[in-house]
């Protein structure tokens, strides 16, 4: 029976990872309307992960298993609207992300919110929207861009040109640019009420470097759940890089 209630899941572990992560999942939950709720996949006789819940008056719930298999059949309650977990468990660990973070997010259809360990914000004030010239992308960051804006957070797109994409007839003039912008997000994402920012380069790297450089809180990026060779380089690179916290949102590919 559907109780109306929605939760966001927040996955922790006893790595430094945790704090930021609890933190991060209650900033989403806050956005979103929902509960927040905690899961401790035990894997050993750690202590952080309740002593931290019990400081922040979150419900925890304790589960023994294969963490993947645990976090993605946590997610399909109809109840779960997301989850939030930790994309390493320190600061040199694997790139793009752990193995349990990679496996769980190819495999579920909801958001997911992947926070670094050096994430250090108690608030969000800027969210960054990197687009590209998919409808489908846009598309599948449409409702929650949109949520993240009512609740009075200043949304900042950003489209990267490579060689390939920049356009071929392009007046060099502020008019010129001003105007491209204007047609792309109405075409895109209507409802942005922002300048669109242009970059020229590697996708990943301006869209970190454009995070440091205006204060970004998180970074929103729909993808097509697929990690195979060849595909996704954007995510990875900005999973890689990013120092505060990635929400991806799964959409259809363009094949699909």
């Amino acid at each position: 029976m559907d109780t109306g209630v929605t939760v966001v899941l927040a996955a922790l572990d006893d790595s430094p990872a945790a704090q930021p992560t609890l933190a991060a999942a209650g900033l989403l939950a806050k956005v979103l309307g929902a509960e927040l709720r905690a899961i401790h996949v035990v894997t050993g006789a750690g202590r952080t992960v309740a002593a931290l819940c019990e400081r922040r008056g979150v419900e925890l719930r304790q589960l023994e298993g294969p963490a993947s298999e645990l976090l993605v059949a946590a997610l399909s309650d109809p109840e779960a609207v997301a989850l939030v977990l930790g994309s390493r468990g320190h600061p040199a660990g694997r790139r793009p992300a752990g193995r349990t973070a990679l496996e769980v997010i190819q495999r579920v259809e909801k958001p997911v919110l992947l926070v670094p360990p050096e994430a250090s914000a108690e608030r969000w004030e800027r969210v960054l929207v990197p687009l590209d010239s998919t409808a489908a992308a846009s598309r599948g960051v449409d409702e929650v861009v949109r949520r993240l804006a009512d609740a009075g957070l200043q949304v900042l797109g950003l489209h990267v040109f490579d060689a390939k994409t920049a356009p071929r007839y392009w007046d060099a003039s502020q008019h010129g640019a001003q105007v491209w912008s204007t047609a792309f997000l109405a075409r895109h994402l209507p409802h942005l009420g922002a300048q669109l920012h242009l970059r020229t380069g590697a996708a990943g790297q301006e869209i970190t470097q454009f995070s440091a450089e205006h204060d970004v809180d998180v970074v929103v990026l729909g993808w097509s759940r697929d990690l195979t060779e060849g595909r996704a380089a954007t995510v990875r690179d900005v999973l890689s890089r990013s120092r505060v916290p990635v929400l991806l949102l799964p959409v259809a590919s363009a094949e699909g």
